[in-house]
């Protein structure tokens, strides 16, 4: 018997007897919510090869994502330093330890294609037509790229691409209980992203706290989760001193979520909370999730991939200031309006 790989290096492994235990690894690097997608993928793969051994390889960043699954059999944290080590020796080190390897950067999936037995031939010729037409991914590409696919996020595009069915709901999280935190039946979340890693993510504070006002005045109480030492949106609830644990279960328990692209969006797409997401620099395609209300900015044109020191350049935060306040509201109104 003979496997190929669906990483984006081609893997041919003999399988001597079939008392052989499949060994798969998944990959990828990047920030928390990226390694938030590899839980979600890898429980997914663990739902499709029950038996295999399965080994996550992730970044030293969101390590502690993995701690308490029951779906990978071992984590691997490794430490990206830029020119001591590259994606292709990690690559080619661990491929004689498995007989699967997933490289889940959105990507490499159509590289990792080629060699995977998985996926038909009439597929294969459609990805391959598409890699010529998109040798080099911008932002506008990528996005056109998905949209070929049929796919919003990169769980569906994985499921499309690999014919494994892979969902957030899959993604494992330690929740911790609210024990001695009062809040309404009803209440929105707002996760405003302001961190120094993700300033061009960040939308205005005094936007956000006319959409608190907003909040309040149809009666949905928000609440602000994140940092403790990100900056108070006026009106919302506090809940940026609860650990990260507690803040999972108050996305959980409620009724709107809303922020821009990132690790607790992600969070309540596991959750399928209804959700306003606001984009800047990053395509709504690729990140995002079916059934999201999103609010896309009229000024997106940063494409962020395609040079180095694209998180510093001043006009990729001055695109997310574009969103008017009045789109961010007549989405929570549909989503109002389709509770009701």
């Amino acid at each position: 018997m003979q496997l190929t790989g669906v990483g984006n290096i081609k893997i041919n492994k003999k399988i001597k007897n079939k008392e052989h235990k499949l060994k798969i690894a998944t990959f990828r690097r990047g920030g928390l919510g990226d390694g938030f997608i590899q839980s979600a993928i890898t429980a997914s793969i663990k739902k499709h090869f029950p038996d295999a051994d399965i080994t996550a390889y992730s970044d030293t960043t969101f390590t502690n994502i993995f701690h308490g699954a029951q779906y990978c059999n071992r984590i691997v944290p490794v430490e990206w330093k830029r020119g001591l080590i590259t994606e292709i020796d990690v690559r080619n080190f661990f491929l004689s330890l498995h007989d699967l390897w997933f490289d889940l950067k959105p990507l490499q999936f159509i590289e990792g294609s080629k060699s995977s037995n998985f996926i038909s031939e009439e597929k294969k010729n459609r990805l391959r037509d598409i890699e010529s037409r998109y040798y080099y991914f911008n932002g506008r590409e990528l996005e056109d790229f998905y949209k070929e696919m049929d796919a919003i996020g990169q769980t569906q595009l994985f499921s499309k691409i690999f014919n494994i069915e892979a969902s957030m709901s899959n993604a494992h999280l330690n929740e911790q209980n609210l024990d001695g935190f009062d809040r309404p039946k009803k209440y929105a979340v707002i996760s405003a992203g302001w961190t120094d890693t993700s300033f061009y993510k960040s939308w205005p504070s005094g936007k956000w706290d006319q959409i608190a006002l907003f909040l309040n005045k149809n009666g949905i109480c928000p609440i602000q989760i994140g940092k403790s030492s990100e900056p108070l949106i006026h009106g919302c609830v506090l809940a940026t001193h609860l650990s990260l644990n507690q803040q999972y279960t108050l996305i959980k328990e409620s009724s709107l979520f809303l922020g821009s692209d990132g690790f607790l969006t992600h969070v309540a797409a596991k959750y399928n909370i209804p959700s306003v997401v606001l984009w800047g620099i990053t395509p709504w395609r690729v990140w995002g999730h079916p059934g999201q209300y999103n609010v896309i900015s009229p000024k997106f044109d940063c494409l962020w991939w395609s040079y180095y020191n694209w998180a510093h350049d001043h006009k990729c935060s001055e695109i997310m200031d574009a969103i008017e306040v009045e789109q961010v509201q007549e989405k929570i109104q549909e989503v109002i309006n389709a509770e009701n």
